[in-house]
């Protein structure tokens, strides 16, 4: 329970122009870490997108579901997923693709994500993980997949960012 008048619980399919997936493609991605201590996290996908921009592949966008396939590019035997998207969920439901004791896993997250109102203001900023976006909670979803897996109440993180390289990408 929240007993401070500046923090809310807030499910995402309920919050007015919540996308899951904003533009991320940009050269320098901001995720930020928010009040949770979650650092080797934060570095760890700072990394992934750098290495995603420079290389031009997708990590983090696919272990995220569920997910709307848009259009197949199919070219000789080979099979490209084009233009996919993240999307958000009726049921409030989540699944982040790990890699845990080298094998993959899919850790199911609720949608439930804490809130800080802002002074002065009608904006709510998620107090976790965030993008600059405050309405892109993909980072959330990620952080809550994390927490889980460590068994981690107070999203307290005791790791180093190469092992949550590995948790994500699986190398």
């Amino acid at each position: 329970d929240l007993y401070h008048p500046n923090l809310s619980i807030e499910r995402i399919k309920n919050i007015p122009d919540a996308k899951l997936w904003g533009d991320v493609t940009k050269k320098q991605p901001g995720v930020y870490q928010g009040k949770s201590l979650t650092c080797s996290l934060i570095s760890a996908l700072l990394t992934i997108l750098n290495f995603e921009n420079i290389k031009n592949v997708k990590f983090i966008e696919n272990i995220l579901h569920p997910q709307n396939v848009i259009f197949i590019e199919i070219s000789g035997s080979n099979l490209f997923w084009k233009n996919y998207h993240f999307e958000i969920n009726q049921s409030g439901k989540y699944g982040v693709r790990l890699y845990l004791n080298g094998t993959k896993r899919l850790v199911e997250v609720d949608d439930k994500v804490i809130f800080r109102s802002q002074k002065d203001s009608a904006e709510q900023i998620p107090l976790g993980a965030r993008t600059n976006d405050a309405k892109d909670f993909w980072p959330s979803l990620i952080e809550k997949a994390i927490c889980k897996v460590y068994s981690s109440q107070d999203m307290v993180l005791h790791s180093v960012p190469s092992i949550e390289c590995y948790r994500l990408t699986g190398w």
